[in-house]
């Protein structure tokens, strides 16, 4: 699979007020770098943990819909031949790999000569109250079937938090711990210490 930001958060769930008094700086000087700074702890963050902490939209891409056999499992689409087992090896729900889920965009799929269609909504449920997200085949209905072989499946969504004051208390010290370490060590690659990684492990998004 493949996931894409295509719209980053519009607003911080850190404020440059907050990350200032957390850093004890007091001057301005640092003010463009901190912010700066600021969005690249809560990307971070976001990378570990699977989570959007304020609102975005993504592109996921899937070359065929999840089997209940694992990836790598026969499948069944429609056309090609195989065995009768294979049928039923489809799971009836697609896990969104990014959480908490808002709203799904759309699922387009992609044949052979790289025709678009788009599914009708009412062919499946969105399912916002667990994580991660998913959506989940309506009765009686299918998961489309003229795919080609390779990123046959686009799914755009919406994800994360609404404002920031939304956002658990627990995820905001994660990127403030992320920030610190970020402008205590401005000139190194950008990595997410182990403090924040302590503090985020419980909000991890998994996906079985």
């Amino acid at each position: 699979m493949g996931l894409k930001r295509t719209i980053d958060a519009a607003t911080e769930p850190v404020s440059l007020v907050e990350a200032k008094a957390h850093l004890r700086v007091t001057s301005a000087t640092d003010d463009t770098l901190i912010g700066t700074l600021i969005t690249t702890a809560r990307q971070l963050c976001e990378q570990y943990t699977g989570i959007a902490f304020i609102s975005q939209t993504w592109e996921f891409n899937l070359d065929r819909f999840p089997s209940t056999q694992g990836n790598d499992a026969d499948w069944f689409d429609g056309t090609r031949e195989g065995l009768i087992s294979q049928v039923d090896c489809q799971k009836r729900y697609i896990d969104i790999p990014i959480a908490p889920l808002i709203a799904i965009g759309s699922l387009k799929t992609y044949n052979d000569a790289g025709t678009e269609a788009t599914m009708d909504a009412a062919g499946y449920i969105v399912d916002i109250r667990r994580t991660p997200g998913r959506m989940t085949l309506a009765t009686g209905a299918i998961w489309p079937v003229d795919l080609r072989p390779a990123n046959a499946i686009l799914i755009t969504f919406t994800a994360g938090y609404a404002n920031a004051g939304a956002v658990p208390a627990l995820l905001k010290h994660g990127v403030l711990v992320a920030l610190s370490h970020l402008y205590e060590n401005r000139t190194a690659p950008p990595v997410l210490p182990e403090g924040a990684m302590q503090i985020l492990a419980p909000f991890k998004v998994i996906i079985l």
